[in-house]
């Protein structure tokens, strides 16, 4: 084998490697989390979780994460799943975070903000 077949060899092989390094990247415990490029890694589940005020985010944890319809209650650490918010007991779908709504009973992070055009969308919990 010529030296130029050895180095595109070498190169490709590279290229895998790292390649496959970055699409294992995923988001560790606490960090947070969603179900598109910010999925959580193994043994995590992303759950609704409580801020230190009145809002909510979704951060990766360990254990299983309450389904909707299911009793949920965030005091005994019975977290709604992504796309799910604890609302009387039950976990119940949501609005995401710049999804038109009609207040923060309806967004998963009980956040509102008002846009330039006098409508009202989800948002994001302001650390």
């Amino acid at each position: 084998m010529s030296s130029i077949n050895i180095l595109i060899i070498f190169i490709y092989f590279i290229f895998v490697l790292f390649q496959l390094n970055s699409s294992q990247q995923c988001s560790k415990h606490s960090e947070v989390c969603n179900d598109n490029d910010k999925k959580c890694c193994k043994a995590l589940n992303c759950k609704n979780t409580k801020m230190p005020n009145t809002l909510f985010e979704f951060t990766c944890l360990y254990g299983d994460c309450v389904k909707e319809g299911n009793t949920c209650d965030y005091k005994k650490g019975q977290l709604c799943c992504y796309g799910y918010h604890c609302y009387e007991g039950k976990c119940v779908e949501c609005k995401l975070n710049g999804s038109p709504c009609n207040g923060v009973v309806e967004c998963c992070s009980g956040n509102v903000i008002h846009t330039e055009t006098n409508k009202i969308e989800c948002a994001a919990y302001d650390k």
